[in-house]
């Protein structure tokens, strides 16, 4: 087959483009959105970036842009003989001595043989090169970066088996080459020295220098000139295939409308079936009577993701609403962990009437009727110093009004 070269056109990042995600030190962001057939063999490409080119290497007459199996907008589809992608002008030397980092999403098609997804190498020899491969049999990733056969790092880490489309991002910082799995940190590997991977080939996705080209969708590409954070990392991941609802809890008689996120499902099916209104929908209605955990199946041709959500269902009856409990000492330093001060149990109080925390000297820095809401440790916009401060609580149980009083500790 004669293969064709398609352009990518890159233009300036727009904030909108990118939401959450930050834009410092980007080099290029390829999302496939905007993919319009201007006839029968040629696409036009137009997406964002700091003013860098490349090409795309195709079956002739090929359509590879996919919309209805993409995270946002649309993906980019690989058949694994005859394409690839190639980046040319403003990528070459990110790859050789300076901090960089790669992020993407891929979603294989079923294989046994290794598949490359980034090369940046002159050979397979052990040569200055850079490297990412998709292993299905051990069903993981694995990076090099090399300077030559002594001086290199390999990471690796295990794919999700739940998922179908797999978030990579990898992070050269100094002598460190850090690998993250669909946002979580999968390995890293300290070199001896800071490596030089300088060589004359471009970047190349699907090459087949050395191993078989990749086959399946690729999405969201970043590639920045700078070692990300894990926050940046986590931004870059936006959660696909999951439960958008989170573990919860519902007084017996309620229910749980589900939401999922995007995904590729061609159906799906909930297990166990009993108390949802249809167990074969997206996003059904779930009425427990008891705790449980529901499961659902997204299923396609080639793949099934799967996720879960824990329900958990309280009898009112069952409940002693004589007591409001509270955590003695909180930290609100927005590190995820302790960061509020709120009742433990609110789902046994019938009608919060006040909710109230009082400094040293009596002065209220804190209401609320809510019983859901919780303290954050600020006062008209002013952190609050440490030390030990009063709450009191007034709450009806059973029809009758209590007080309760006591003491917290604010550490900072």
């Amino acid at each position: 087959m004669d293969p064709r070269y398609f352009f990518f056109i890159l233009f300036t990042l727009p904030t909108l483009l990118f939401g959450q995600i930050n834009e410092n030190g980007i080099k290029g962001y390829f999302s496939f959105d905007i993919c319009e057939a201007v006839d029968t063999t040629d696409v036009i490409f137009s997406d964002y970036g700091g003013g860098v080119s490349g090409n795309i290497i195709r079956q002739a007459g090929a359509m590879n842009c996919v919309m209805d199996c993409s995270i946002r907008g649309n993906s980019f589809s690989m058949n694994g003989l005859d394409e690839q992608i190639v980046f040319f002008s403003g990528f070459q030397s990110v790859f050789n001595t300076s901090d960089f980092s790669i992020g993407f999403y891929f979603r294989p098609d079923p294989g046994v043989t290794k598949m490359n997804l980034f090369t940046k190498a002159e050979m397979c020899a052990d040569s200055a090169s850079f490297t990412i491969d998709y292993n299905p049999s051990s069903n993981q990733i694995e990076a090099t970066l090399a300077q030559n056969s002594s001086i290199r790092t390999k990471v690796t880490g295990k794919l999700d088996p739940d998922r179908c489309w797999q978030h990579v991002t990898f992070v050269r910082d100094d002598r460190n080459s850090i690998l993250y799995i669909n946002g979580e940190q999968a390995d890293l590997a300290t070199a001896s020295t800071r490596i030089n991977a300088k060589n004359s080939s471009v970047l190349v996705l699907g090459s087949n220098l050395c191993i078989d080209r990749f086959r399946g969708l690729i999405d969201e590409i970043a590639i920045y000139d700078r070692a990300i954070n894990a926050n940046d990392v986590d931004d870059l991941f936006f959660h696909p295939e999951e439960i958008i609802n989170r573990d919860t809890t519902i007084f017996l008689g309620g229910s749980v409308q589900i939401a999922l996120s995007k995904n590729c499902a061609d159906s799906y099916q909930w297990s166990p079936n009993a108390e949802i209104n249809d167990a074969t929908v997206a996003e059904p209605l779930i009425s427990p009577t008891a705790t449980a955990t529901y499961q659902v199946d997204m299923i396609s041709s080639d793949c099934t993701a799967k996720d879960e959500i824990m329900i958990t269902v309280l009898d009112p009856d069952d409940l002693d609403c004589t007591e409001v409990f509270f955590p003695k000492a909180f930290t609100p330093n927005s590190d995820n962990l302790n960061d509020f001060f709120r009742i433990n149990n609110p789902y046994t109080i019938d009608e919060l009437i006040s909710f109230e925390i009082l400094d040293r000297w009596g002065s209220r820095v804190f209401f609320t009727d809510n019983p859901f809401e919780g303290w954050d440790g600020n006062f008209d916009g002013q952190v609050v110093n440490p030390g030990v401060l009063l709450y009191r609580v007034r709450f009806v149980c059973k029809g009758v009004e209590q007080t309760q009083v006591g003491s917290l500790t604010l550490i900072r």
